[in-house]
């Protein structure tokens, strides 16, 4: 790719040096084509559980609909790891979820929490605006849970917010508890 020089009139310097133009181009690019339908699911990485996830799903008797859950709010695109759906009984419909995976590996527990509480409030105000049969849930190890789910911040932050949370165990691909 050819690099563009862009001069001020008359003065014959640069107003963007040839790095910086040639990299807001790429950007531009890049998010012109990332944010089409159907390039989604290019930029999306999966947390490292998200299978063992969805199968405990599956062995509750949920029906996943979406993987990845694709939502358009306005013009941004938001993806949620898991759409899933259950039968209530003879009825048609039944109940709705959005699940976002976390397997909070990082060495550092509060980034692994800050990433998770940013996503969870931002996708449930997603699926209020496009979605709102849908509940959302934050899925993590249970383990975490175990470790840091009694700490004042943690608790406060998940009471506050009201976050819906499903514990699942990675090694057996079940759900331990759902906390509502």
């Amino acid at each position: 790719m050819e690099q563009a020089t862009v001069r001020q009139p008359n003065t014959g310097k640069n107003i963007f040096p040839s790095r910086t133009f040639h990299l807001y181009v790429e950007s531009f690019i890049f998010i012109a084509y990332y944010t089409q339908p159907w390039n989604w699911g290019n930029c999306m990485a999966r947390d490292k559980f998200h299978e063992e996830v969805r199968t405990a799903l599956q062995g509750e008797g949920w029906a996943i609909t979406d993987d990845p859950l694709y939502l358009k709010v306005g013009r941004i695109p938001v993806h949620i790891d898991l759409g899933a759906e259950k039968l209530i009984g003879a009825e048609k419909e039944g109940q709705k979820i959005a699940v976002e995976v976390k397997t909070f590996g990082i060495a550092s527990f509060i980034t692994a929490l800050h990433e998770a509480v940013g996503k969870y409030l931002i996708y449930r105000e997603a699926l209020k605006l496009v979605d709102s049969s849908r509940v959302l849930f934050l899925a993590m190890p249970a383990d975490i849970y175990d470790a840091f789910g009694d700490e004042p911040l943690v608790k406060a932050v998940f009471t506050k917010h009201e976050f819906k949370i499903i514990l699942y165990e990675p090694d057996t691909e079940k759900i331990k508890s759902w906390i509502k």
